[in-house]
């Protein structure tokens, strides 16, 4: 069941609710169908970056955010061993780090 989007402007919440032509739920397909003007799209940046850079797809709505449903999640797998590398430990907290930021 879809549930539609919701977006935050500042202090301004709105949810919309939608009939949509077409679920998607892996982000390639989303991009392909979007590329071909199927409709809009909720599309990770990393993805959708180029396609904005060249043109082949517009940012609507840039000044409203939208709240994800499903809380950003990060694993890090590292080999079971006791004591790790002074780099990865350092990586592992500045990544961790940048995740928060990103957040806020």
């Amino acid at each position: 069941m879809h549930s539609g989007w919701t977006f935050r402007n500042k202090e301004h919440t709105e949810h919309i609710f939608l009939t949509p032509r077409l679920l998607i739920k892996n982000s390639d397909a989303m991009l392909d169908a979007t590329l071909q003007g199927v409709g809009i799209a909720l599309i990770p940046t990393f993805i959708a970056n180029s396609y904005l850079a060249d043109g082949s797809l517009l940012e609507v709505l840039p000044e409203w955010k939208f709240e994800n449903p499903f809380p950003r999640q990060a694993y890090i797998i590292t080999l079971p061993q006791k004591l790790l590398p002074l780099k990865t430990k350092v990586f592992i907290e500045d990544f961790m780090q940048w995740l928060k930021k990103r957040e806020n």
